[in-house]
């Protein structure tokens, strides 16, 4: 998948005629799509643009990229495992880790602080050489494009101290695995409500919904 300065040929045409063929399959909401047409539309065009730009100077490495990296804790290694959307290299030979978007709010003090954990972590897996068909590569950029519906699209960028935030996360990391490697550690469905996950895979276990009700009610009560 490695493509270098490849000219992108009526790329919006192809990507709706693609986008229909994918409607096409499903059940008929016209009612939706009368609404979402013209914003996929923008999103399509900005597309087009930004990749004619960005292939300017990039070497595209791989897309759906797996990687794993091993890291020791006290009760024996622990995998951490990750899928690139799209990993390329810059003319410098150094990476850019990229993530597709279609919502959510995405910022550099977020990849900083640890509130989005995703890049920094491929980037640690990337540097450590876990991407398998790419090797060792020291990262650049970690870059989010999130496609809007009002102007098309829009790109988060942190390309400043990314070997110390590389560091700083595998400090985290190896400290958060050493921390919940002891039986006498709860593992908590939402340990921070005020940062809860947009998607939770033990919610219904953990009935948070129920419980959250009821403590509402008894407050309103009280």
């Amino acid at each position: 998948n490695k493509t270098r300065n490849k000219p992108l040929n009526n790329a919006q045409d192809l990507l709706m005629t693609l986008a229909r063929e994918e409607l096409e399959k499903g059940p008929e909401q016209h009612f939706e799509w009368a609404f979402w047409w013209p914003r996929f539309m923008k999103s399509a065009a900005w597309l087009e643009t930004h990749e004619t730009q960005h292939r300017q100077n990039t070497t595209n490495l791989a897309t759906e990229a797996k990687g794993t990296l091993g890291i020791n804790g006290p009760e024996g290694e622990f995998e951490l495992v990750a899928v690139a959307d799209r990993i390329d290299k810059t003319a410098n030979g150094t990476a850019i880790i990229i993530d597709y978007k279609s919502g959510g709010t995405f910022s550099k003090s977020g990849m900083e602080n640890g509130e989005h954990p995703q890049l920094p972590l491929e980037a640690l897996i990337l540097q450590d050489g876990g991407f398998s068909s790419i090797g060792p590569l020291p990262t650049s950029a970690l870059e989010y494009w999130l496609f809007t519906g009002d102007a098309g699209g829009k790109v988060t960028t942190l390309d400043k101290d990314i070997d110390s935030l590389i560091t700083d996360t595998r400090a985290s990391l190896t400290a958060l695995i050493e921390s919940y490697d002891h039986p006498d550690m709860p593992y908590m469905s939402l340990p921070r409500a005020d940062a809860a996950p947009r998607f939770n895979d033990y919610e219904h276990l953990a009935r948070i919904k129920e419980w959250g009700l009821n403590a509402d009610t008894e407050s309103e009560a009280a």
